[in-house]
């Protein structure tokens, strides 16, 4: 009979990886939504957990507030537009 053993090591230099398993998993489960130190959690993390609209939902709000459909010719820049609202 053959013998087989296999061994596993995480080694990789990446911020994003760590050779401290369980550092590495503390620091994830301490995580909070809109908390972290990046532009984009200090420019939306007061939207986490909010209810927000999808663009199709909102792009059907607009639709029934201009009361007629838009041509397909003008949809992309005016979902551009309501999703950008």
């Amino acid at each position: 009979p053959v013998s087989v053993s296999r061994t596993s090591s995480l080694s990789m230099a990446s911020p994003f990886f760590s050779t401290d398993i369980a550092t590495a998993l503390d620091k994830e489960v301490s995580y909070s939504p809109g908390k972290a130190d990046t532009d984009f959690a200090r420019k939306y993390g007061h939207l986490a957990g909010v209810e927000v609209k999808t663009v199709g939902e909102a792009f059907t709000t607009f639709t029934d507030i201009l009361g007629t459909p838009v041509n397909a010719l003008y949809k992309g820049i005016c979902t551009d537009l309501v999703g950008s609202l």
